[in-house]
């Protein structure tokens, strides 16, 4: 019981992020940098988030609009948004994209972050940044069976050890109270 307990408060912790900065330039011109936040690993039917968060400077001036276009490509079974996402961004602005993930069984999913820098009708390749998500299981259940599992055997515990305990003493009181 005591076992399930624990267990069920771990899996309830949530996994380390992993947060890599990168600095960005464009044509030898410093634009400012990403900071990519992704978990270090999940648990296989946990929902998590990976973002993205440019901080920019220096953005190509003129009567263009300037937008970043990211995509996360990666063979987890569930993401959203899939496909490209596109975001108008203004000069020294802060643009952050944010994917939500979930896998479903125990696996390593390789992944590719693309990020294109638009202005006008030019298109420039900012960001290609390679990552891998870690699905893990719990003795070969999704986290989600897992919990419920573990949930319900401490339960069924807590109730076994009250009234293991509490049926006689409750005999013994009404007894007592009878006579």
């Amino acid at each position: 019981m005591c076992l399930a307990v624990i267990s069920l408060f771990v899996t309830l912790l949530p996994p380390p992020f992993e947060q890599v900065m990168i600095p960005l330039s464009s044509a030898n011109n410093s634009l400012g940098s990403v900071t990519i936040r992704y978990p270090a690993w999940q648990w296989a039917g946990d929902t998590l988030k990976i973002s993205a968060s440019f901080q920019l400077s220096d953005l190509p001036q003129g009567n263009s609009p300037v937008a970043l276009t990211a995509r996360l490509e990666t063979a987890v079974e569930q993401i959203n948004p899939r496909g490209e996402v596109r975001l108008a961004v203004q000069s020294n602005g802060e643009v952050t994209f944010t994917w939500q993930v979930a896998a479903f069984i125990q696996a390593d999913y390789p992944g590719t972050l693309w990020v294109t820098l638009s202005t006008g009708n030019d298109h420039e390749l900012l960001l290609a940044r390679d990552l891998t998500l870690h699905s893990r299981v719990l003795r070969g259940l999704e986290m989600r069976k897992a919990r419920i599992g573990l949930g319900v055997t401490g339960i069924m515990g807590v109730l076994m050890l009250a009234f293991s305990g509490f049926w006689p003493f409750l005999k013994r009181m009404l007894r007592e109270f009878e006579n």
